[in-house]
C-alpha cells in the first residue's frame, strides 16, 4: 500500500511539469522563426536599397558626364563668339569665304564620286554585253524532234546577247509550230541558255483532198504533207475532216467517234504501236478495225480495255512471227479470249512455194 501511495504522487507531480514544458517550446520555435523571417526581410530590404542606390549613382554620374558636356560646348561657342568679335570685317570676310570654298570643294567631289560610279557602272555593263553571249545553246523535252529545230524556231543565234533575249518573242516562236509546248529558257552561267519545251507526239492522220493532216492522241493538227509524200502515221478511216486549223482540233462529221479515235489513239500511243499500223477504221464504234504493215487485221471492238487488248497483241505477234504465219485476223474483242486466224498456215504456203 505504501509503494502504491508513493506512485499515485509521482504522477501527480511529474503530469503538471510535462503540460508546462510543451507551450514554452512552441512559444520558442515561434520567436526563433520570427527572429529568422524578420532577418530575411531585412536582408533583401538591404540588397533592394544597394541596387537602388547603385542605380541612381550611375544615373547621377551619367548626368554629370552629359552636363560637363554641354559645359565646354558652351565654352567653345563663347570662345568662338569671342574671336568673331575681336576679328576684322576683313578677316571675317576671309573667313566666310574659306567656308563657303570649302562646301563648294565637298559638292565637287561629291559629284566627282557620282560620276565615277555611273561610270564604272556604265563600263561593266557594257563588258556584259560585250562578253556575256550565247555560246551553247540546248534543249530539254524534245522527244521525236531534233533539238535544231527547237533552236531555229527559236530564233536564238550563237553570238547573240544574252540580256538581248526576250523570253515572250523566243515563246511566240517556238509554238508557231503545234508540236511545241515553250515552258521556259535557263540561264547557264557564263554563256550557256536552256531552251525547255514539251512536245506533242503524232498520233494518226486523216486524208483530207491532196493531203494528209497530222494530229496527236487528242486530235489536234500538227501539220500536214502531200499525199504523194506518205506518210508513216495510220490512217483514220470512217470519220470525215469538215475543216482544219494548223494548231486547232479537228473538226469532223461525227464528235462521238472522234472521242472514241481519242481513246484509241492514246492507247496505240502508250503502247509505242502507232507507227506499226497502217489504218485505223472507227465507222463502226462497236467493232473498231486496226490494220498493220504486214497486212494483218485486228478487231478490238468497242473501245475500252485497250491496254490489256495491246499487251495480248504484242504477245499473238510475237507467236505468229515464230511459227511463220502470215496475214489473216486478230479478234481482240475479249480479253479473256483473243482469237487469231491465219490467213495462210505455213504448210500451205510451202506447199504453194514447190
Amino acid at each position: 500500500m505504501a509503494n502504491q501511495r508513493r506512485e499515485n504522487r509521482r504522477k501527480l507531480h511529474t503530469a503538471p511539469l510535462q503540460e508546462t514544458v510543451q507551450p514554452q517550446d512552441t512559444a520558442i520555435r515561434i520567436e526563433t522563426e520570427g527572429r529568422r523571417r524578420s532577418t530575411r526581410r531585412s536582408r533583401r530590404e538591404e540588397a533592394d536599397l544597394h541596387r537602388f542606390e547603385g542605380k541612381a549613382e550611375k544615373r547621377r554620374v551619367r548626368e554629370e558626364k552629359e552636363l560637363a558636356l554641354e559645359l565646354r560646348r558652351e565654352q567653345r561657342r563663347q570662345q568662338a563668339i569671342a574671336q568673331e568679335e575681336m576679328q576684322t570685317p576683313e578677316e571675317r570676310e576671309v573667313k566666310v569665304m574659306r567656308k563657303a570654298a570649302l562646301r563648294k570643294q565637298k559638292r565637287r567631289m561629291l559629284a566627282l564620286r557620282v560620276l565615277i560610279g555611273i561610270a564604272a557602272a556604265a563600263l561593266l555593263v557594257t563588258l556584259l554585253y560585250v562578253l556575256l553571249r550565247v555560246r551553247d545553246i540546248r534543249v530539254e523535252g524534245n522527244q521525236w524532234s531534233e533539238a535544231g529545230r527547237v533552236i531555229e524556231l527559236s530564233g536564238i543565234q550563237t553570238g547573240d546577247s544574252i540580256f538581248q533575249l526576250n523570253e515572250k518573242e523566243i515563246e511566240e516562236q517556238i509554238e508557231k509550230d503545234p508540236h511545241f509546248i515553250f515552258e521556259d529558257v535557263k540561264y547557264r552561267f557564263p554563256t550557256g541558255i536552256t531552251i525547255r519545251v514539251t512536245e506533242r507526239q503524232e498520233a494518226a492522220c486523216f486524208s483530207f483532198a491532196n493531203t494528209y493532216v497530222k494530229v496527236d492522241a487528242n486530235g489536234l493538227i500538227l501539220g500536214h504533207v502531200e499525199k504523194k509524200e506518205g506518210t508513216d502515221l495510220p490512217v483514220v478511216e470512217g470519220l470525215e475532216v469538215t475543216e482544219y486549223v494548223l494548231g486547232a482540233e479537228i473538226r469532223t462529221t461525227d464528235t462521238y467517234k472522234q472521242d472514241v479515235l481519242r481513246k484509241v489513239s492514246t492507247a496505240l500511243c502508250a503502247a509505242d504501236q502507232h507507227l506499226q499500223m497502217q489504218t485505223i477504221d472507227v465507222t463502226n464504234v462497236n467493232q473498231v478495225w486496226l490494220r498493220l504493215d504486214e497486212g494483218i487485221n485486228i478487231c478490238i471492238g468497242q473501245a475500252n480495255d485497250l491496254e490489256k487488248k495491246f499487251l495480248w497483241l504484242d504477245e499473238i505477234r510475237e507467236t505468229i512471227a515464230n511459227e511463220g504465219f502470215s496475214g489473216g485476223t486478230i479478234d481482240l474483242t475479249s480479253t479473256l479470249a483473243p482469237v487469231y486466224i491465219p490467213e495462210v498456215m505455213p504448210e500451205d504456203a510451202d506447199s504453194a512455194d514447190s
